[in-house]
């Protein structure tokens, strides 16, 4: 079984982004399954935005430098192993890494930012053991 979907979102702090996801669950057994899983995401900066502020400058009424808020895309790709305890029961284990990327050097950087890399990558792996059931 192929599950894909594509979301976009669009906000009033000028965020936009796309979500692509597909997962492929490969039945393996009658009781067992191993499921692929890719999802890509994209987005722009929020309007207020800023990875630094200069102090002779005039304020923005509004700022953050929270890179939660900036512009950057990110991938993940997953396995999932899931195992049918019964009919109305299964036991999951998930692995999946994740990979963010964004603008570590922008343009127009000052003094020592020119230097730093202002939106370091992150990688992180997870691990999910999972349980569910129907009621």
């Amino acid at each position: 079984m192929i599950s894909a979907s594509v979301r976009g979102f669009k906000d009033d702090w000028g965020v936009k982004s796309l979500t692509a996801d597909l997962r492929y669950r490969w039945q393996m057994g009658p009781d067992y399954y191993l499921e692929p899983h890719m999802r890509y995401y994209t987005q722009s900066a929020a309007d207020f935005f800023h990875y630094y502020l200069v102090s002779n400058e005039a304020m923005p009424q509004y700022a953050s430098a929270d890179t939660r808020l900036a512009k950057f895309h990110a991938q993940t790709y997953g396995m999932k192993f899931g195992v049918a305890l019964n009919e109305t029961s299964e036991l999951n284990l998930r692995v999946e890494y994740y990979d963010q990327q964004g603008n570590g050097s922008p343009a127009g950087a000052i003094g020592q930012l020119q230097q730093q890399n202002l939106f370091p990558d992150l990688k992180a792996y997870t691990l999910l053991l999972g349980y569910t059931f129907a009621f």
